[in-house]
């Protein structure tokens, strides 16, 4: 199911329909992804994603963080969606944990952590 179908039948009554919305809320145009639309691909957004994980980190909100890093794993690229989350658990002094690994099929090396620190 697509994003903008998952927000028409969330968001809009099946019984009333309104072309407004509809348009409002449709695929994004010339090639646009989700994360452009939401402006998540700036870099301050960049820095939020980073703070939300080490935040979660800290307090203990594995369920939520889990919940979190799916939604990342739809809506940014996976590369920049990786980089927050190592640059994250590396601030909190933290090992990735395997799931999220295989969520974004990636492995943590030494090299990594290396670019990930020199971004940083």
């Amino acid at each position: 199911m697509s994003f903008a179908r998952d927000l028409r039948e969330q968001f809009v009554k099946p019984s009333v329909p309104n072309p407004k919305i509809d348009e409002t809320i449709s695929v994004p145009q010339d090639g646009a992804s989700s994360a452009i639309a939401l402006g998540i691909n700036s870099i301050g957004m960049v820095e939020v994603i980073i703070t939300d994980i080490s935040d979660m980190i800290k307090s203990g909100q594995r369920y939520s963080l889990d919940g979190y890093i799916l939604c990342l794993s739809r809506i940014i690229s996976h590369n920049t969606a990786w980089e927050c989350i190592t640059r994250a658990y590396k601030i909190m002094g933290e090992t990735v944990p395997k799931k999220y690994q295989q969520l974004f099929d990636k492995e943590i090396t030494d090299s990594s952590l290396q670019k990930t620190m020199s971004v940083s």
